[in-house]
């Protein structure tokens, strides 16, 4: 089968930008497994900081039960003085030392709670360039089956329902 002039270089044409757009493939393949590798780790530094808030919370929950049975030994032991003041002034300080450890922990969990705000500002941030990403190979490709039907149209050849859809896309039909 002899094809023109025309033919060839259309289908030259073809051939050269199918052969562009496969050199691009893998550097897009390659970004969206790094950014699915950096989102995986993202989430799981994300767990690891709600893990150690959790923990955190919890001792700080434990402090403070501790400290109000410190300062209810304390009003126990000054309504008895004496020589259970002596007693009482070591509860307290307790009291207070528990009270600075629990406000600690209020500190380092609020930390923690900016940390994880940072990490899901991150992981949203890959969601949308894979999300971009994706929408580019799609419109590539809807770009090139529109540039095949193009081409099949001038030759007069008839067009398959997709080519048809892609061509209305392209040009702002649909």
């Amino acid at each position: 089968m002899s094809l023109s002039i025309e033919e060839e270089r259309v289908l030259l044409e073809e051939l050269e930008h199918l052969s562009h757009a496969m050199e691009k493939a893998p550097k897009i393949e390659n970004q969206l497994i790094d950014q699915t590798n950096e989102q995986e780790q993202l989430w799981q530094e994300i767990q690891a900081a709600r893990t150690k808030a959790q923990e955190h919370h919890e001792t700080m929950i434990a402090l403070v039960e501790e400290a109000q049975q410190k300062h209810q030994q304390i009003i126990q032991l000054s309504e008895n003085l004496g020589p259970a003041k002596t007693e009482a002034d070591e509860a307290h300080q307790m009291y207070v030392q528990c009270l600075q450890e629990a406000d600690e922990m209020r500190v380092r969990l609020d930390e923690l709670r900016v940390e994880e705000i940072k990490y899901k500002t991150q992981l949203d941030t890959i969601r949308k360039t894979r999300k971009e990403a994706r929408q580019a190979q799609e419109k590539a490709a809807v770009e090139r089956l529109a540039e095949q039907a193009r081409a099949k149209q001038q030759n007069g050849q008839k067009l398959t329902m997709e080519e048809l859809r892609a061509l209305m896309e392209t040009n702002g039909l649909e």
